[in-house]
């Protein structure tokens, strides 16, 4: 079956959650974010208390990952989780390849970044709930960044060292001038994210142990 283009599955979303939520949806609406920042959301209740994107993506030919979107949902998730809203949802109209689903695939990979977001799915325009993300507190972005750069930190440091390496919390701190506590608070979604770039990450109170 021939794919809808993302105009006319951004419609389909609207009227879709205008119904079930039985609210009026405005289209690409500027929103602060509690960044300062203006963002245009594809849709936004007229209170701003509902926010939702909506993504079209597709598996590359041969059933190869679309990396290029997934940095693109990045920046998604990074707006709807800096927005004020009470409720952010995040919409796929879901494409499947040798009974692969690329909903399933992108929030695989970025599940440690959708705390408080619901993920929702659209199948022959058919729409249901795929997660629902939003009972667990909301990371800052602050909390993020600090994950970001101590992925990178770790991830780098491997990659020049090789494996088998223990780096002291105290010390991994000390680098990114943040407090331990902050890296010990943030120790799982940190190993998460090294898990996905294929390194084994553990961590305890005094260290994280990368094998």
């Amino acid at each position: 079956m021939s794919r809808i283009e993302w105009q006319a599955f951004e419609t389909q979303a609207k009227s879709f959650f205008q119904g079930t939520l039985q609210i009026k949806l405005l289209s690409h609406i500027p929103v602060k974010l509690d960044s300062g920042e203006i963002r245009k959301f594809d849709l936004v209740s007229q209170d701003n208390n509902i926010i939702i994107e909506c993504k079209n993506y597709s598996w590359r030919p041969r059933g190869q990952f679309p990396n290029g979107k997934n940095a693109e949902l990045v920046n998604a998730i990074t707006y709807l989780r800096g927005a004020p809203a009470a409720r952010t949802i995040l919409v796929f109209n879901d494409n499947v390849y040798c009974k692969k689903s690329l909903v399933e695939a992108f929030v695989k990979r970025n599940r440690l970044r959708l705390d408080s977001i619901e993920i929702w799915r659209a199948t022959d325009g058919r729409f249901e709930q795929y997660a629902d993300f939003s009972v667990l507190p909301k990371r800052s972005t602050q909390e993020q960044t600090t994950v970001d750069r101590a992925v990178n930190f770790l991830h780098v440091m491997t990659a020049k060292s090789g494996a088998n390496q223990i780096m002291p919390i105290a010390t991994l701190a000390r680098l990114l001038d943040v407090p331990p506590g902050t890296l010990r608070t943030l120790g799982e979604p940190i190993c998460g994210e090294l898990r996905k770039l294929g390194i084994r990450a553990s961590v305890g109170d005094q260290h994280f142990v990368l094998t």
